[in-house]
């Protein structure tokens, strides 16, 4: 019978979940009947939602973990990616790690100043940016799962030297994003940290284009 789902990550990622159950279970009494729900640019709450919204979220973001899980097991596979360490890390991980950090910052900002948030969203922006970039070079031509351009989709080789060529720039990108969020807590206004985030991110999509386009001129108009 074949194994759809590794078992122990199945299990360590359900088991996630009961971090935010907990932090919410302990908080309940002491919390507002209204919390932050949304965070402006500078880190403050501008919008709000009752307490009792915290288990719908959590809820809804199991549903959303469980429906990944089920998605992984459909999608059509090739050279084994869907199973590999990044597709790993998308399904079994990213949900369970987003839902502690969306219920997590609801209840701690009531405790701490709006900077904690701005830093909160960077830092896992840039470790985001930073595992997926540690990863791209190794993720195999597929059509799901990695840069999906037309012409890495058309050319294995094209794929392969695009994703070569991106992962440090993910990476690196990350890495300055996730400092960037610290010094929002000391010196950095948030405006200029998130400028900065959006000037990197959008540099990290752009260059590895143009780079894969110019390959593919070279490969089929040499």
């Amino acid at each position: 019978m074949k194994t759809y789902y590794n078992k122990k990550l199945l299990v360590f990622s359900f088991l996630l979940y009961l971090l935010p159950l907990a932090l919410i279970l302990l908080t309940y009494n002491d919390l507002p009947k209204t919390i932050p729900s949304h965070w402006n640019m500078h880190g403050q709450a501008d919008q709000w939602m009752n307490k009792s919204i915290l288990f719908i979220e959590l809820a809804g973001m199991l549903a959303l973990h469980i429906f990944l899980l089920f998605l992984q097991r459909i999608l059509p596979d090739k050279h084994g990616v869907k199973y590999s360490k990044l597709a790993s890390i998308m399904f079994y991980y990213f949900v369970p790690l987003l839902t502690m950090i969306v219920i997590g910052a609801s209840i701690f900002s009531i405790y701490t100043g709006p900077q904690i948030i701005s830093t909160v969203v960077m830092v896992f922006i840039g470790v985001i940016f930073l595992v997926t970039g540690n990863y791209l070079p190794k993720v195999r031509h597929n059509y799901w799962l990695g840069i999906k351009l037309p012409w890495t989709l058309a050319s294995p080789s094209n794929w392969e030297k695009t994703h070569r060529f991106a992962g440090p720039i993910w990476a690196l990108s990350g890495f300055i994003i996730i400092i960037l969020g610290f010094l929002t807590l000391v010196i950095l206004p948030e405006e200029v940290a998130f400028a900065t985030m959006s000037i990197l991110i959008v540099i990290s999509i752009l260059v590895p284009t143009i780079y894969s386009y110019k390959e593919y001129k070279k490969e089929y108009h040499a």
